[in-house]
């Protein structure tokens, strides 16, 4: 019996991103790759979901800061869960932009019975 026959796993698809230097896109390339691997072999349904797609769903016009999307994304994420700290961890003061990304696209995977 498969322990994770409840899970699925949703990463982000994100591709080579203008400016960033050529170590930085590999980093991540296989940081993904690797996680990909990983969630394959334990037999974890896996699903890629563009920023583009899952940030549709989960923005609202309220939410959107011109040209800022860290910021559109925390708005969102307050708005739906406003009872969840999204720092890091206890000491951070700010709210951590990859907490609050996995979230959303956890409950976009949510929403869509991913």
């Amino acid at each position: 019996k498969n322990r994770y026959q409840n899970t699925v796993v949703a990463i982000e698809e994100v591709h080579a991103i203008f400016g960033s230097s050529a170590k930085g896109t590999f980093q991540f390339g296989y940081i993904a790759g690797a996680l990909a691997g990983i969630v394959t072999t334990l037999g974890i349904p896996l699903n890629f979901v563009p920023p583009k797609t899952w940030q549709k769903m989960m923005w609202t016009t309220a939410d959107k800061v011109l040209k800022d999307t860290k910021r559109t994304s925390y708005n969102a994420a307050v708005r739906l869960f406003p009872g969840v700290d999204l720092r890091a961890t206890e000491q951070c003061e700010k709210a951590d932009h990859n907490k609050v990304d996995a979230l959303l696209i956890a409950e976009y995977a949510r929403r869509n019975n991913l």
